[in-house]
């Protein structure tokens, strides 16, 4: 993951991040994989604090860009994003937990 810019918004309480991620023979990295990589570049941040906005693939190109919000706090967070933003958060976050529960279930060798 490559960060163009990154910017710290003072004003909303977010650091505003605008990324490129290069994937040659790979496939095209999942919105679950893409946050992981926004946390691992911006230190301290929580998965639930962090708001992907316009994830674009390239046609046939293997480039994909997008833009990251990574909030100080949940109330900021719900004060300043719209409300099928943060539906559309909590619906990803529900189903990441719900595979990791899967995970763990699979991996309690009976």
């Amino acid at each position: 993951m490559e960060v163009i810019t990154r910017n710290e918004n003072n004003l909303l309480n977010r650091v505003e991040i605008e990324f490129r991620i290069k994937h040659t023979q790979q496939a095209t990295p999942s919105r679950n994989e893409i946050m992981d990589m926004v946390l691992k570049t911006e230190p301290g941040s929580k998965k639930e604090l962090v708001i992907l906005k316009r994830i674009n693939t390239r046609f046939g190109q293997a480039l994909t860009t997008g833009f990251a919000h990574v909030y100080e706090n949940l109330e900021y967070l719900k004060s300043t994003e719209m409300k099928y933003m943060l539906e559309r958060h909590a619906s990803f976050n529900e189903s990441s937990e719900s595979e990791t529960d899967v995970d763990s279930k699979e991996s309690g060798g009976e």
